[in-house]
């Protein structure tokens, strides 16, 4: 790693226990990820720290070709409970990275081919989001920008994955080539809180985030909508709250 400071915002925090460990570093090796660095704590730090009353190792793992937008995955030996399960991603206390892939179709197949076999897996299939299209388009003579974004959950992870077209940005979603998915960094993070705003001053005030919709309708398209889940537009304060912590834009 060329800088081990980068952190926080920087990382997506995953609990496991030490019977899921093998199998989700070599899941997250598929992605792009391999562990990097790793620490401990006792039972008394990690109560102060994360108010668990348990001992935790931690792994840090990076996307190879990157150090920024880290994956840690946190070993407890007594977890409070089993997580949010198969549950959508619009449920209070929801978390998930997203990444760049090259390749989103593949990743469809896995989760239509594992769910039909019984596997545990809950996705949306790859919707289409039009990015910044010109006006009075034509198709075949002006470039046609969108992403096809796809979300996949599992027991212990939570992603929304998407595959940019006839649009480039090289400096958000850098693609690991020797990863089987073809797949990046993080190149943000989302989570849902409830709707009192003053439970997000913490990510503003304290964390620097800039705080851009605040109590006024989205404007997220029909596909957005069908990745969240939602069935119409929604007041930002009304019900749920999403709060996309971005790091780099799609």
């Amino acid at each position: 790693m060329t800088n081990p400071s980068i952190s926080g915002l920087y990382e997506i925090a995953i609990g496991i226990t030490a019977a899921d460990e093998s199998n989700v570093i070599n899941y997250w090796d598929k992605f792009g990820f391999t562990v990097n660095l790793s620490g401990n704590l006792d039972r008394e730090a990690a109560k102060k720290l994360y108010g668990v009353d348990s001992n935790v190792r931690s792994l840090r793992l990076q996307n190879k070709v990157t150090d920024r937008s880290l994956l840690r995955l946190m070993i407890w030996d007594n977890p409070v409970n089993e997580g949010l399960g198969l549950s959508p991603l619009k449920v209070v206390g929801s978390r998930w990275g997203t990444s760049l892939c090259l390749d989103v179709f593949n990743v469809a197949n896995h989760a239509e081919d594992g769910q039909a076999l019984g596997l545990p897996i809950y996705y949306v299939p790859p919707q289409r989001n039009l990015i910044n299209r010109p006006e009075n388009f034509t198709p075949f003579y002006q470039a046609n920008p969108c992403v096809h974004e796809m979300v996949l959950i599992q027991p212990l992870t939570r992603q929304v994955i998407f595959q940019r077209h006839d649009y480039h940005r090289p400096n958000s979603g850098i693609v690991n080539p020797d990863s089987y998915f073809k797949a990046s960094e993080f190149v943000h993070a989302g989570l849902i809180v409830d709707c009192e705003s003053e439970r997000l001053d913490f990510y503003d005030q304290v964390l620097g985030l800039v705080r851009t919709l605040d109590n006024v309708e989205s404007g997220y398209s029909l596909a957005s909508r069908n990745i969240l889940e939602v069935k119409k537009k929604i007041q930002m304060k009304e019900c749920l709250t999403l709060i996309l912590l971005l790091l780099v834009m799609i």
